[in-house]
């Protein structure tokens, strides 16, 4: 699927890999990630859409560059959009990007990262569809959560301590934060290991 040089406001969309088929066979989930990078939340991306598969869902991550994704990815549905930071230019895309998805009728949007929350809650809101906000860090000085609290459903950290940071500056409420901790891969298979 391509969309080069729309007259909307899209550089282009390109489906990487070829996926497991059609999205309307199974749950779909969209996983909204930033830039892809070969580390750190990116391969926690990766992961989640992996065993989202595994767990009969269809998840379909949404990025503005996958330049980065491993090979190892092909069986993983990724769009790239281009997401503007200016707020005229993200409307219209959040527009296209709604409608393009409508279709696969997507039950959850999972925002992988802060930076990626002002596009994901529009794009939740434009579908009317729950979401769900993973944060990875601390807010840097007097900032705040790029995003309207009543939008998501669920906020997960990564620690403890990124969930205090974030009841303490108020951009969540005690009982709305989950910790959950990265998960690493490892072989179904391990040998002799010593210690």
């Amino acid at each position: 699927e391509a969309c080069v040089g729309g007259g909307d406001g899209c550089r282009g969309v390109a489906e990487v890999g070829g996926g497991t088929g059609g999205m309307g066979e199974q749950e779909a989930m969209i996983l909204v990630a930033g830039s892809f990078q070969g580390r750190g939340s990116s391969a926690d991306t990766l992961r989640l859409a992996r065993g989202l598969q595994d767990c009969g869902f269809n998840p379909l991550i949404v990025c503005p560059d996958a330049s980065q994704v491993p090979e190892s990815a092909a069986t993983l549905q990724i769009r790239e959009y281009d997401l503007p930071d200016a707020r005229l230019l993200q409307h219209v895309i959040t527009r296209f990007v709604a409608s393009d998805l409508r279709e696969s009728r997507p039950c959850l949007v999972h925002v992988q990262s802060r930076h990626a929350a002002p596009f994901g809650s529009a794009l939740a809101r434009r579908l009317d569809i729950p979401m769900l906000l993973t944060i990875h860090d601390y807010i840097p000085g007097r900032g705040r959560l790029p995003v309207d609290r009543s939008l998501f459903s669920r906020v997960i950290a990564v620690s403890e301590s990124v969930r205090d940071d974030l009841i303490e500056r108020g951009a969540v409420v005690d009982d709305q934060v989950a910790v959950i901790h990265s998960g690493v891969e490892v072989s179904e298979q391990v040998d002799n290991v010593s210690l």
